[in-house]
């Protein structure tokens, strides 16, 4: 009898554990996007936030966003951990949900965090950003 009553003392403690709420220590933070350079404000933004060189590189974005200018000119993420970030965006002018180039050069008005344009894809290295507080970036859009 003493044992049973170990044994559902012992799972009941389990059971507590796993559905009882967990108190997280990570810190978020608040990221807010304004959008510069709009050439029309009823065609959708797509912006991509990365968390990593690897997923950047890769195009596998930690959140996706649609900013329509029209209603908002920016976007406020919200309770985002701290970390490492970078930001590639672009006004889909055509409706077809990508980013259109004429040759190498984009065809249609595009952005990355930090605001640096080379000769070339944008690289994790000029995109990159600390999220280490609450954060405004102005993305111009090119």
């Amino acid at each position: 009898m003493k044992d049973l009553l170990t044994i559902i003392l012992v799972a009941f403690g389990y059971f507590m554990h796993f559905v009882s709420p967990q108190t997280s220590t990570e810190k978020t933070f608040n990221l807010e996007i304004k959008f510069e350079n709009i050439q029309k404000t009823d065609k959708p933004i797509y912006m991509a936030l990365y968390q990593s060189e690897k997923d950047f590189n890769n195009k596998k974005p930690f959140k996706k966003y649609t900013v329509l200018p029209s209603q908002n000119p920016g976007l406020n993420s919200q309770d985002l951990p701290e970390g490492t970030y970078a930001i590639l965006c672009f006004q889909d002018l055509n409706g077809n949900h990508r980013l259109d180039f004429n040759g190498y050069i984009p065809d249609e008005p595009w952005g990355l965090s930090n605001n640096i344009i080379r000769m070339g894809p944008p690289t994790w290295e000029d995109a990159k950003f600390e999220l280490k507080q609450d954060l405004q970036l102005d993305i111009e859009l090119f």
